[in-house]
């Protein structure tokens, strides 16, 4: 009876709180489809040698915040469309800017064209965010999803880790795409019973036309989910 009560606590924190203690190797009957996310960092991308069977899919950061726009997304995005990989512009959210003022950062960098992957949004900074502003910073950012998921027609992927999924996203939001920090080969455990979802599991890939280190994702799903998106 110990040792079930052991481990049945273990299974609950490390679903709710994204720890290492119950994960699982990358599967083998699944598909994976493997992508990069990129921003100004990795400079000019030559796109023409990027090998598309390996890089099926791209996140390309656009925007932060109410102003800052990347002064490399538009190149990026029509390199990345030029070799018809499935793309979606990403956008870092800010705790202390309206909903309505990042979407307004967002859209006027971001064009909305068919056959885009949904937008998406790094949710990293709500990891300190103050108690006190929770409420408030939720609020602001269900402004945000809804405006892109009226522009765009999509509901926006959150990018973040378990924790954050855990404090802010699974009791407010019910039909985003995750794509989830987690380096390392172990698949997140939130993934062992869902399909259609991004995992970035790497900063330090390497791929032919880009200079140094880029961050490497899988895609839980076929060609045909991903297109589905």
């Amino acid at each position: 009876m110990i040792k079930y009560l052991i481990l049945s606590s273990v299974l609950v924190l490390s679903m709710f709180f994204g720890k290492n203690v119950c994960e699982t190797k990358k599967q083998t009957n699944v598909t994976y489809l493997s992508g990069i996310d990129i921003s100004k960092y990795q400079g000019n991308i030559d796109w023409s040698s990027i090998d598309t069977t390996k890089v099926k899919f791209v996140f390309i950061k656009s925007s932060e915040g109410s102003s800052h726009k990347d002064r490399m997304f538009r190149k990026n995005l029509n390199g990345a469309l030029s070799r018809k990989i499935r793309t979606s512009a990403y956008h870092r959210f800010s705790i202390s800017s309206s909903g309505t003022q990042q979407f307004k950062n967002y859209s006027e960098i971001v064009p909305v064209l068919k056959g885009m992957l949904p937008p998406s949004i790094d949710l990293l900074n709500l990891s300190v965010c103050p108690e006190e502003r929770k409420v408030h910073v939720i609020r602001e950012l269900k402004v945000f999803t809804d405006l892109l998921k009226k522009r765009y027609g999509k509901s926006p992927i959150f990018y973040l880790n378990g924790k954050i999924q855990y404090d802010f996203i699974k009791d407010n939001f019910n039909d985003n795409t995750f794509w989830l920090l987690k380096h390392g080969n172990s698949e997140p455990y939130i993934f062992q019973n869902q399909e259609n979802q991004f995992w970035q599991h790497s900063t330090t890939g390497r791929i032919k036309g880009i200079n140094g280190n880029v961050d490497m994702n899988y895609f839980k799903g076929t060609v045909q989910d991903l297109q589905n998106l």
